[in-house]
């Protein structure tokens, strides 16, 4: 924690257990994190957020669990993000949306769920995303790399829809059909309004004609 200029960690490919060192994310000057392939164990805290210089974290092939911390939105330089093969759960942050620097993605092999971020396909420097082995569901982006067939990888989620069409995957009836009930909903509101106005428009006009009528009689 005393080494505040040292910029590579690279201590992948071990038998290193317990949790990541809370010193580590202190360290401000680190571009590279290398965790990869040990049993390491716990969260990956939001102190990670603290990394701000970070161009490349592996923590792939541990035991990692919990969410994956919205605070990984403020490393901004982010290229490699490399998380496969832990247990990590929950859906993508929205935080990662400010990510648009990264090359590389792999969350493959946890148990994170939610819709797919359509955000993703449109960062610009996409070279590969690995999505497979995960409970990913709804529609698939098509967008960015979800174009290049070979760019992406999202096996093994099942409940995926749509994309392009390489995919062969089913259309999202389900949003179709949510899209259908909300034009429903919409249509069935707007005859309801128009029935009342004509409605009181009648009646309006009832009540004017018996008024005159009534004036008219000596």
């Amino acid at each position: 924690g005393n080494c505040t200029n040292l910029q590579i960690i690279q201590l992948g490919y071990n038998y290193l257990t317990g949790p990541i060192p809370q010193q580590i994310f202190d360290l401000s000057s680190l571009i590279a994190l290398f965790l990869n392939q040990n049993h390491l164990t716990g969260l990956l805290p939001q102190e990670v957020g603290n990394l701000k210089n970070l161009e490349e974290l592996h923590v792939s092939n541990n035991k990692l669990f919990g969410e994956i911390p919205v605070a990984l939105g403020s490393c901004q330089v982010l290229e490699y993000l490399i998380m496969g093969n832990n247990l990590f759960e929950g859906t993508i942050p929205k935080s990662f949306e400010q990510l648009k620097g990264l090359q590389f993605l792999d969350v493959s092999h946890n148990n994170l769920s939610g819709q797919i971020p359509m955000f993703l396909g449109k960062f610009p420097f996409f070279q590969y995303v690995n999505l497979s082995y995960n409970m990913f569901q709804g529609e698939v982006p098509n967008g960015g790399v979800f174009t290049n067939i070979s760019a992406f990888s999202i096996a093994g989620n099942s409940k995926l829809c749509g994309g392009i069409e390489e995919l062969q995957l089913p259309a999202c009836l389900v949003k179709d059909s949510k899209e259908r009930k909300r034009s429903l909903n919409h249509r069935a509101i707007t005859v309801v309004v128009t029935l009342t106005i004509v409605l009181l428009l009648f009646f309006l006009l009832a009540f004017l004609c018996r008024m005159r009528r009534s004036r008219q009689q000596p």
